[in-house]
């Protein structure tokens, strides 16, 4: 059964939140996608293009590879390091754009923004 209040979020190459509900939201900008369920209910939600793709990167570039191709445990050693960080990251601010972006700037060429 379906809750109006509750949201579902898939993170893999991609990723997109999702709700369903009784009504298609609408965004002028284009930022949402709407399809139907069933008669009566929309599925509802917000698209990108990079997911888990994002994390493998960083692991990629910046991991501390002790055993080869030991990928698992260098992303749970990132994942300790990322937790015990300080909120705001010196203002660092990382744009997901590995791949172009869909919503919601709908831009393939999408790489990143210099903040001047």
């Amino acid at each position: 059964m379906w809750d109006q209040h509750k949201a579902t979020i898939t993170i893999e190459d991609s990723a997109a939140v999702r709700v369903i509900g009784r009504e298609v939201l609408s965004d002028d900008r284009r930022r949402l996608f709407n399809y139907v369920l069933d008669d009566g209910h929309y599925v509802s939600g917000g698209p990108s293009n990079s997911g888990g793709v994002v994390f493998e990167w960083f692991a990629k570039q910046f991991g501390d590879f002790r055993n080869a191709f030991d990928l698992e445990t260098c992303m749970e050693d990132l994942i300790k390091e990322a937790s015990a960080a300080d909120p705001g990251a010196e203002r660092l601010l990382f744009l997901p754009y590995l791949l172009g972006e869909r919503a919601p700037i709908w831009n393939a060429q999408a790489r990143g923004y210099s903040l001047g």
